[in-house]
């Protein structure tokens, strides 16, 4: 069972949600729960449009933030905070483009038994390259520190290419 609710206005959007699974899980110390629930919000605001005379405009730059919560006892994930910016169109002539990043903080559960030694830190950036109206390009760097709250694993950088086709 899922709610979502949202309040729009302008070129931003403020969203809220709760969620509650009612399948047995197993809890870290052991014991099983007989459901789980979690809870999120989000907030995306555009700050700078391009052409601001023009409603519909998706070029400019957009902020977003968004939290994350769920039971520790069940899940590896029990808080997530995540910030970022959106720039649409960055460059002259490159209206489909844009180039983006994020910042996002996972809290690992600290619950007896969940086996984490500590939290995951993550760093992301890319560019959307518009090729055709129905064919992108998007290169994306991530940098991960601790992977899995593991203290012992060395930090991760990733790097990965999306094609996308929109037909």
């Amino acid at each position: 069972m899922t709610w979502d609710g949202g309040l729009h206005r302008g070129a931003g959007r403020l969203a809220a949600g709760i969620w509650w699974h009612t399948a047995d899980f197993a809890r870290f110390d052991g014991d099983t729960e007989r459901h789980t629930a979690g809870l999120y919000t989000l907030a995306e605001q555009q700050v700078w449009r391009e052409h601001p005379d023009v409603a519909d405009d998706e070029q400019g730059i957009s902020l977003f933030a968004q939290y994350g919560w769920a039971d520790e006892e069940v899940s590896e994930v029990s808080q997530h905070l995540g910030a970022g910016v959106l720039w649409v169109g960055p460059f002259p002539g490159r209206d489909g483009d844009a180039v983006g990043g994020m910042l996002t903080l996972v809290d690992l559960s600290d619950a007896s038994g969940s086996g984490f030694a500590g939290d995951e830190t993550g760093i992301e950036l890319f560019y959307r390259l518009a090729i055709t109206p129905f064919l992108t390009l998007k290169p994306d760097l991530q940098g991960v520190s601790n992977p899995s709250g593991d203290t012992t694993v060395d930090d991760a950088l990733v790097l990965i290419l999306r094609i996308e086709i929109a037909l």
